[in-house]
């Protein structure tokens, strides 16, 4: 009864979208191993608001928690179970660094040029490209180095006073030249 009201409201009934998760756990092959990750789990009070419905049973409630190795455990169990849709968590990751990058951005000119390069072509490119197959690590690292690329060039530029509208390609090699950047993610 105990489990069951982890994984329900006040009443103790089971929610209905955790039914999955909790026969996995009482009736798997080794119910034993589930009870110790519940135990031991930092997720285990998370998993409680969520069953009370303190917290919404969706991505975008848990995106909004801070990131850890047992958040992104339970969610990977949650999706296991069919408590969550799948989806493609490189990408999701990745969508949030790069809003992260672009929000980091004190100028809004350079907030505006940022944008359009990382998420109107890089991620929009990336999600035609992998709308199958789902992101992998390496993608995700290729992109991230871009937008570091233009972010330093943008610094750099700053740095010098002058602005993306007047860089030439004189700016553009003396900037590959002192910042030793690879030319394949700056002349991206």
């Amino acid at each position: 009864m105990r489990r069951v009201a982890l994984l329900g409201g006040r009443d103790g009934t089971l929610r209905p979208e955790l039914g999955a998760l909790f026969h996995s756990l009482a009736r798997g092959e080794r119910p034993l191993t589930g009870l110790g990750w519940l135990r031991r789990s930092e997720a285990v009070t998370l998993l409680g608001q969520i069953g009370s419905g303190q917290v919404v049973l969706s991505h975008e409630a848990l995106d909004e928690l801070p990131s850890s190795k047992p958040l992104q455990h339970l969610r990977a169990v949650l999706v296991a179970t069919g408590a969550l849709a799948p989806r493609d968590e490189q990408m999701a990751r990745l969508e949030a660094w790069v809003n992260t990058a672009i929000a980091g951005r004190a100028d809004p000119d350079e907030r505006q040029i940022l944008q359009r390069y990382a998420l109107w072509h890089l991620l929009r490119r990336l999600r035609r490209r992998v709308k199958e197959t789902g992101t992998t690590y390496n993608q995700a690292t290729l992109l991230k180095r871009r937008v570091r690329a233009a972010t330093s060039l943008l610094d750099w530029l700053t740095s010098r006073g002058v602005d993306i509208a007047s860089a030439d390609q004189g700016h553009l090699d003396a900037f590959l030249v002192e910042e030793g950047s690879n030319r394949g993610d700056v002349g991206h």
